[in-house]
């Protein structure tokens, strides 16, 4: 593996993992963020489903999306409109603008994990062209899956931190309706 591939292969580990990061680093604020918009708990746990239905749709088009305009567009795409939808998340100045904000980080949260895991071939320069009976494809070598395994401990150990990141996060940051 080349020395540029060996830098990017972390990055496109933490671009996969951002989807389940998105997710869990949240839910110990859940009775923060129902208290910060006066809403029912329920409502603040709609913020839940609604981020893991459009994660799913996120990673079912995100694919023909990459293949359409590229993996580098949607990857960077992805990763730049989740960052805006967390931020838009803790700016949102009602649950109406949370929930959707929620979406768009789901979303954008599914085109991180599919696309950076497609990436991780092209990042090991393991790729050879093949012809097949509808068009020319690559496939990925021994090279692609070392480069796999190398993302693997990055995904399990993203939910199983994102809880201790929410403690570290100051309880004040919500804003000055939150009362602890």
């Amino acid at each position: 593996m080349s020395a540029p591939a060996r830098h990017l292969i972390p990055l496109l580990a933490a671009c996969s993992a951002i989807g389940s990061v998105g997710n869990f680093l949240f839910l110990p604020a859940l009775p923060q963020i129902a208290k910060h918009f006066e809403v029912a708990s329920g409502t603040a746990t709609l913020t839940i489903t609604t981020y893991l239905v459009a994660f799913a749709f996120g990673v079912l088009l995100s694919g023909p999306l990459a293949d359409r305009f590229g993996r580098r567009p949607i990857l960077i795409g992805g990763v730049a409109l989740s960052g805006v939808a967390a931020l838009t998340c803790y700016f949102a100045p009602t649950m109406g603008w949370f929930v959707v904000a929620r979406i768009v980080q789901g979303a954008t949260g599914g085109a991180g994990i599919t696309v950076s895991r497609a990436s991780v071939g092209l990042a090991s320069n393991s790729w050879r062209t093949v012809s097949g009976p509808i068009r020319t494809t690559s496939v990925s070598t021994s090279a692609t899956a070392r480069a796999s395994a190398a993302c693997l401990p990055y995904i399990p150990a993203s939910p199983k931190n994102s809880p201790a990141l929410t403690v570290a996060i100051p309880a004040g940051l919500l804003g000055p309706k939150v009362t602890t």
